[in-house]
């Protein structure tokens, strides 16, 4: 079976990768097909790769400004307020930018032979392609979704002329949607889908000899993501998470603290408080097994690699629509706390108290192990590639 794997955005195609490998191990053919920066993560996962659409030169994708329709309020309760302006400026925006590289994506497709596309659930190119081809298209999710489901319907819509253009007679539903989040921590607002384990995969890197070793007292690891991190150390905006981790290191009196964060950043942070250093990048999976806690930005990756690991979170929810919602999932869960306002993210010493409450009191840590007991219990991805087979 020759399979084409897509993802809108590295940090969507990163839980892709155990699949991708698990159907290489069972014999099958595998192409990530994709734009440039997604296209570097899965050649560092030892995938064969098709760039489709410009050749961006290494350049990274900038932040998500604050104007940017993904930059507003969710929640996990609520679905995000689309009103039908916004609702046609992101069809009109994905048509666009579908455009520039699906033509190219389907000639692929055709010449290569794929029986089956996988994509995640906001790279809908795979899901027109799959469409024009008549092949199967496979859904899936990167983690904690609390969007996704409400763009599908508009886009089918936007998205109906370039797919009968290319064959096909508009987006049907997904032969299969697989999901990656266990089901406890999963958004309600989203349709129940057939669950694969979460194995976190965050890339790679040499692994440091300081992570090898439990650090004599408690370890605190803040990772803010490649997108925030770069935008908040260079606003400033650190500064209220550093310097209320050195608050709590200090309150602790056993712990330290390491900031993962891209050395050219290092110089934007200022001094940092005793018992607190920068590490540079480095993929989070690889500092769990010494971790005693995870402050972040809400990244999904980030809180479904933790909780994978039953470590527990104190999640600086930064805005957007998919950010906010994972921090208010995990707080539900009972594995860690969520500062979501915007105020009491500014509040270094709200944040060094949080830090303090999760790693004094026993019932969050607790609660991330039946997470991680949940997560273990989902079936393999060796698993989904015998249903793969039968589609």
């Amino acid at each position: 079976m020759r399979v084409l794997v897509n993802a809108l955005v590295p940090t969507h195609l990163l839980p892709m990768i155990p699949l991708t490998w698990a159907l290489r191990a069972a014999g099958h053919e595998v192409v990530f097909l994709g734009k440039a920066d997604s296209v570097r993560t899965a050649h560092e996962a030892g995938l064969p790769t098709r760039l489709v659409g410009p050749d961006d030169g290494g350049a990274r994708r900038p932040p998500v400004r604050r104007k940017d329709p993904f930059s507003a309020p969710g929640s996990s309760t609520t679905l995000p307020s689309l009103d039908p302006e916004r609702i046609a400026m992101l069809g009109q925006r994905w048509r666009d930018d579908l455009e520039e590289y699906v033509d190219d994506y389907a000639a692929f497709a055709r010449g290569w032979g794929a029986d089956l596309i996988i994509t995640d659930s906001m790279e809908f190119s795979g899901q027109v392609v799959a469409a024009a081809l008549g092949i199967p298209g496979v859904v899936h999710r990167w983690g904690i979704d609390n969007f996704s489901s409400i763009l599908v319907e508009p886009l089918k819509k936007a998205l109906h002329d370039t797919c009968v253009r290319l064959g096909g007679s508009g987006i049907g539903d997904p032969a299969l949607t697989v999901d990656p989040c266990p089901p406890s921590v999963q958004s309600p607002n989203i349709p129940v889908a057939s669950p694969i384990r979460f194995l976190p995969y965050n890339g790679t890197a040499a692994v440091p000899e300081w992570t090898l070793e439990r650090a004599a007292g408690r370890r605190i690891c803040l990772s803010f993501g490649l997108w925030s991190a770069e935008s908040l150390a260079k606003g400033g905006e650190f500064a209220s998470v550093i310097e209320g981790t050195g608050q709590a290191v200090a309150k602790l009196g056993d712990a330290e603290a390491v900031l993962l964060v891209p050395q050219e950043y290092h110089a934007d942070l200022g001094p940092l408080p005793d018992g607190v250093r920068a590490v540079g990048t480095l993929p989070i999976n690889q500092v769990m097994r010494h971790c005693d806690l995870v402050v972040h930005h809400g990244g999904a990756g980030t809180a479904l690699t933790a909780l994978a690991n039953a470590v527990p979170q104190v999640i600086v929810a930064q805005d957007g629509p998919l950010l906010v919602p994972n921090a208010e999932r995990v707080h539900a869960s009972g594995g860690g706390l969520a500062i979501i306002g915007e105020r009491d993210r500014a509040d270094a010493g709200l944040i060094g108290q949080s830090i303090v409450d999760v790693l004094e009191t026993p019932s969050y840590a607790e609660a991330a192990e039946r997470v991680r007991a949940e997560i273990q219990a989902q079936p393999e991805p060796s698993e989904i590639v015998k249903a793969l087979e039968l589609l």
